[in-house]
């Protein structure tokens, strides 16, 4: 037996927004964003992921893309997260 617990960024945890771009040889280019905020009892979290990678070889290119979403409730006993 045993357990896993798993803490994900919140808008309580994380308030503020960052963008990054990068990009490299061979066509790859990726970006990432995320956004928290909160008000009152109430925060939200927003990110974002997106990659292109053109491949070193002919018919290999990848695309990835990954959206994370948290709104909360937090109270003085208890917490909600969706």
């Amino acid at each position: 037996g045993g357990a896993l617990a798993v803490w994900t960024k919140s808008g309580f945890t994380w308030e503020g927004s960052e963008l990054e771009l990068t990009g490299g040889t061979l066509g790859t280019v990726s970006g990432s964003v995320q956004h928290g905020a909160r008000s009152g009892a109430f925060g939200v979290y927003l990110a974002g992921r997106g990659l292109h990678d053109r491949g070193w070889r002919d018919f290999s290119p990848s695309d990835l893309r990954q959206l994370f979403a948290d709104v909360g409730w937090r109270g003085e006993r208890a917490e909600v997260h969706v």
